[in-house]
Formats: C-alpha cells, structure tokens, sequence
C-alpha cells in the first residue's frame, strides 16, 4: 500500500510513497492507494479510489509546472545582471592591461562560479 497526500481544494495528488507522509490537515488528505498514481493524469476520486484527470485539471497543472520554472529563472535574474555587468568591466580593465588580456564571457564566469561552489561543497 502506498500513502499519498493530496490537496482537498481540486484533489490533485502531491506526494506520497510507501512511507507515511506528513500533511497539513487544513489544507490537505490522506489516502492509502494500491499503487502510485500519476500527480499529472490522475486524481483523488473522493472515496479511497483514483480517477483520471479531466482535460482541464491536466491543463492547469501543466500550467503550474511552467509557472515554477519560469519562478525558478526570474530567481536567477538579478545574478545574472550582476554577472553580466561584471563582466563588462573585468573586461574593461583586461583590455586597458598593457599587454591586453582577451575578454571573458559568461559561460566562462559560469563555469568558474559552478567549479568554485563543487569545490566549496565537497
């Protein structure tokens, strides 16, 4: 048997597993099913069951799973502003160098800010 969480307002499955999953009883169920269900295509039938997801209720969650990812780069925007103006003025000092240094780009500053954080993080 697996235990899954789902919210109470369209019956959508979040998260669940053979474990028992901790919920918020205000907001959200939970239902022992017999197999895992599809969080996409499949919903809380309302009496300890699975049913399929309406072409609206597929739809909305495609819809929810594009807003966190357009969520997740507006997060990245403000570092990548600074990155990039940075940028512009390391390579403004690079080129004034008596000998001039060849200027960096940003998957140049990305590949350096990536290895430092793995190198930081063990």
């Amino acid at each position: 048997m697996c235990k899954w969480v789902y919210r109470l307002s369209d019956n959508q499955f979040l998260y669940g597993g053979p474990y028992e999953p901790d919920c918020n009883p205000a907001m959200q169920g939970l239902v022992s099913l017999p197999r895992n269900p599809q969080p996409r295509a499949e919903r809380y039938d309302g009496a300890g069951g699975i049913r399929p997801a309406t072409d609206l209720e597929i739809a909305a969650y495609d819809d929810a799973q594009q807003l966190q990812i357009a969520a997740a780069k507006a997060d990245d925007l403000p570092i990548r502003a600074l990155a990039a103006y940075f940028i512009q003025e390391l390579n403004i000092v690079r080129a004034a160098l008596p000998a001039p240094l060849p200027p960096r780009t940003v998957n140049d500053v990305r590949a350096f800010v990536l290895n430092f954080i793995k190198a930081r993080l063990g």
